[in-house]
Formats: C-alpha cells, sequence, structure tokens
C-alpha cells in the first residue's frame, strides 16, 4: 500500500524518493484535504486506479469522509455517470 516502503507521506530516510505514484497520489490527497478542487491524470487506466488507492489510505488516516470523496473517472462515460 501507500504506507509502504516509506510511502503515506513521511517520505524515506534513505534518501531514495517513492514510487512516481505513491508521489502523486500523495500530493493530490494534501491538495484534497486543502481543499482545492484537484484532478490527477494518469495515462493508464490500472495505474489511475492505483492512485485512487494510494491517495484514499493516505487521507484515511486523518479523515474518512475525504477518503470517500475522492474517485476515478473513465473516459467514455456518459454525462450522467460522470457527474455520480
Amino acid at each position: 500500500g501507500a504506507s509502504e516502503g516509506g510511502g503515506g507521506g513521511e517520505g524515506r530516510r534513505d534518501g531514495h524518493r517513492m514510487s512516481p505514484n505513491i508521489e502523486g497520489a500523495v500530493l493530490f490527497a494534501e491538495l484534497v484535504r486543502a481543499g482545492l478542487k484537484t484532478i490527477c491524470f494518469c495515462s493508464v487506466r490500472k495505474i489511475c486506479e492505483l492512485v485512487l488507492s494510494y491517495a484514499q489510505q493516505h487521507l484515511r488516516a486523518s479523515d474518512e469522509r475525504l477518503a470517500g470523496s475522492i474517485t476515478a473517472y473513465r473516459g467514455g462515460l456518459n454525462a450522467t455517470d460522470r457527474r455520480r
């Protein structure tokens, strides 16, 4: 999960960076926590779902409501489905 290998926002103590997916998820989660309308683009649906999962884990640590407020969007949905 996002908390493995130094994820979840703590950073790495060994001087190495976290996975770009975890870094993106943490940044995304912190922007959401700050109350900013935020969108995160990924090139592959599977990575989008992974980043969403990491961001939700990060937010759950402090606010379950915020964790439930973010969703993944898949291109090709109709307008009604996008607004759910």
